[in-house]
């Protein structure tokens, strides 16, 4: 699997997917809303920090943990530079502010550091008929991973069987 962060023609991150199946599904900002193949149905959203290696590494691991399971899930990769950007999509949810840290030695330069709080990344959601809701947060295991994306295939068989009755 690969995938990239690409910027949009409005300069908003994107991810780029490569070589991927058709149920992983890679997302842009949600300015525009959320992505029209996931108004209907259910998913499993991992929402990343563009610049945490560790959370694109948890991205990665969900779609290699579905397909080592023969899971067929709609997965959808999102990505964000500042967590607050969800909050219009998540109102609701507890957002703790980004770290930034200053550190001004009275040399010629300024050191500027920003990051985010450890364990708040990535953000894991199940996503049906385009309402989220929160799941887990942080680096979680590969097992609770596999036991998000068997709740999705749940959902969507419950949705399939409901819709033939």
């Amino acid at each position: 699997m690969s995938f990239r962060i690409v910027k949009d023609e409005a300069s908003r991150n994107r991810v780029e997917l490569v070589d991927e199946p058709n149920w992983v599904i890679g997302m842009g900002s949600l300015t525009g809303g959320i992505s029209p193949e996931l108004d209907e149905g259910v998913a499993l959203i991992v929402a990343f920090s563009i610049w945490s290696t560790p959370d694109r590494e948890r991205a990665y691991e969900a779609v290699e943990i579905a397909k080592g399971h023969g899971l067929n899930v709609r997965i959808g990769l999102l990505p964000y530079d500042y967590p607050e950007e969800l909050s219009s999509w998540l109102p609701n949810t507890d957002w703790e502010e980004s770290a930034i840290t200053v550190n001004d030695s009275g040399c010629e330069s300024v050191h500027i550091a920003i990051g985010q709080r450890e364990g708040n990344s990535p953000l894991w959601f199940t996503l049906r008929d385009g309402s989220p809701k929160l799941v887990g947060r942080g680096a979680v295991s590969d097992r609770d991973i596999h036991a998000f994306l068997l709740k999705v295939q749940a959902a969507t068989t419950n949705d399939v069987a409901e819709g033939e009755g």
